[in-house]
C-alpha cells in the first residue's frame, strides 16, 4: 500500500492507494491524483472546486486498467472545472484525457502540434486503441 499525506493550505484527509499490481508509472500517476483529490475549494485562487468524486474515481479506474511502464510519465493536473487532466507527451505526440466533474472522459490526439482527433471516450477498446497510438 502506499500512502499519501498532503499538508498544504489547501489540501485535505490522506490517502492510501493499494499497489499491489501496479506498475510504478501508475503508482506515480495515482499519487498524483490522490494529492489532487485532497484540493480544497479556491484551490487555484479564482474560486475552483475541487475535484469531484466521479472526476477522481473515473481517473482512478483508467489508470488501474493501463499499462503505461513504457510511456512517458504522465502529467496529472486539476482542471478548473472539477476534473482532473491526464497527459502524455511521447516524441511528436501528445494525448490529453479529461475527466470531467460529471464523470465522463475526453480525449484529444495532437501530432506534431497539431489537434487530429478530439472526442468522448465511448470504450475501454477506445482507451487502449489510444495508448497504442501514442506508443507507435
Amino acid at each position: 500500500m502506499i500512502d499519501v499525506m498532503d499538508t498544504d493550505q489547501h489540501t485535505q484527509s490522506v490517502g492510501v492507494i493499494p499497489s499491489g499490481d501496479l506498475g510504478d508509472r501508475q503508482k506515480e500517476a495515482l499519487i498524483e491524483v490522490l494529492r489532487i483529490a485532497t484540493l480544497t475549494p479556491n484551490w487555484d485562487k479564482y474560486g475552483s472546486p475541487p475535484p469531484s468524486e466521479k472526476a477522481i474515481s473515473a481517473t482512478e479506474t483508467v489508470l488501474r486498467k493501463l499499462d503505461i511502464e513504457d510511456l512517458p510519465r504522465p502529467i496529472v493536473a486539476p482542471l478548473a472545472d472539477g476534473g482532473i487532466l491526464i497527459e502524455w507527451i511521447k516524441n511528436k505526440k501528445e494525448l490529453h484525457l479529461a475527466f470531467l466533474s460529471e464523470g465522463r472522459v475526453e480525449f484529444l490526439k495532437i501530432e506534431q502540434r497539431q489537434p487530429v482527433h478530439e472526442a468522448s471516450l465511448s470504450s475501454e477498446r477506445q482507451l487502449h486503441s489510444l495508448i497504442a497510438w501514442l506508443r507507435h
